[in-house]
């Protein structure tokens, strides 16, 4: 393969002042993979040019212009000339590109994130992850190249909440590891906008990806830490959330007393309204915190647990389509371990199909796993 490639693809990384490791994640492959792609020992796969594209900001048309250049052969005086007018030049325009950040572009970055928060909900993770993907490519760019500190904290502050939400497709499609990283990334932006309330939201939302993996014990600690680090330094909604988390995590391992225990610290916290304009990623409800009794009560198997569990479902909003199937599994899992056989069965086939319909790997999982024993 001609070191051409080597030299287009490289040059163009380089650039945008990212490393391998950097331009691998935003791809979502192994840093080994770039390495492979720059030496010319392999190509790009088809499903990895369109994020490879968009993280070097060029047309798909463009990018396999740059894969299949051909080197001219300069000498290597004339290339290392080039290489550093191109990557000035390059430099230069991102800067550029970032100074233009405003409060009406910070106002139109907040709206595509609470945009496909709404679509999400509705519609499922996998049709959004490839526009999610490139949101979070563009917000990146603009804030690694930023020296504005007010459009920088701003900036930091959508990124944090998109990579949260990014974070949580990625774990309902079933991408473990995709979904930590983008965790990190989101504790990373947090700090950069120093903002507990964003850090305490990823922070505490990251437990699900080890309460998924079945290290329940792991999932309990990760909230109790975040609990205790932000308890009170974040808003009282938020903290019923966290109070919310920690119920389920602890459910999950088995903890009935300190999930209950929880549940009630969180509708003591839990203020009036469904949301608060400083929280745009957090809707949290009486109707939200009766799906997560029913959810933790089914789960545990304590008596009541098919009363909650259908409370929250007469109550519960069903444009969180998502969340209605992880509910009506939930009530069916309730239903089961009362005897009510045929229900059981009827909720948990509505609850396969809500999974279907969103893509829900995680969903689905738990319908799979749910004991519905045949009559």
């Amino acid at each position: 393969m001609s070191n051409g490639r080597r030299t287009a693809l490289a040059r163009r990384r380089r650039a945008f002042g990212m490393s391998q490791e950097e331009l691998a994640h935003r791809v979502r492959v192994d840093p080994k993979s770039v390495a492979r792609w720059e030496s010319g020992e392999s190509e790009p796969q088809p499903w990895n040019r369109p994020a490879l594209a968009r993280a070097l900001q060029l047309t798909l048309d463009e990018l396999g212009e740059l894969l299949y250049r051909k080197s001219a052969g300069p000498t290597t005086g004339e290339q290392d000339s080039r290489v550093g007018t191109e990557e000035a030049l390059s430099l230069h325009r991102a800067i550029s590109l970032s100074q233009r950040v405003d409060q009406s572009t910070v106002a139109v970055l907040v709206a595509q994130t609470e945009n496909i928060r709404l679509r999400d909900r509705r519609l499922g993770a996998a049709v959004l992850r490839d526009q999610i993907t490139a949101h979070i490519a563009m917000m990146e760019s603009l804030l690694r190249h930023s020296v504005t500190y007010r459009w920088r904290s701003q900036l930091a502050a959508v990124l944090a909440d998109t990579a949260t939400l990014a974070a949580w497709q990625s774990l309902d499609l079933g991408l473990f590891d995709t979904a930590w990283q983008l965790f990190e990334s989101a504790k990373a932006a947090s700090l950069e906008a120093r903002s507990p309330a964003h850090y305490a939201h990823a922070m505490t939302e990251q437990a699900y990806v080890l309460m998924d993996l079945g290290m329940t014990a792991e999932a309990v600690e990760c909230v109790a830490q975040a609990v205790e680090q932000y308890e009170a330094r974040v808003p009282a909604r938020l903290r019923a959330w966290m109070y919310g988390v920690y119920a389920e995590v602890c459910a999950a391992h088995g903890a009935a007393h300190d999930a209950l225990a929880a549940l009630e610290r969180a509708d003591l916290l839990l203020p009036t309204g469904a949301g608060d304009p400083d929280l745009p990623f957090l809707s949290l409800d009486s109707s939200h915190l009766a799906r997560w009794r029913g959810h933790c009560t089914a789960r545990l198997g304590v008596a009541g647990a098919v009363e909650d569990a259908a409370a929250a479902l007469e109550a519960m909003d069903r444009s969180f389509t998502r969340a209605e199937a992880g509910l009506r599994c939930d009530y069916a899992t309730a239903l089961a371990h009362v005897g009510e056989r045929e229900e059981a069965g009827r909720q948990l086939a509505q609850a396969r199909h809500l999974a279907t319909i969103t893509s829900s790997a995680r969903q689905l999982r738990r319908v799979e796993a749910a004991s519905v024993p045949v009559a």
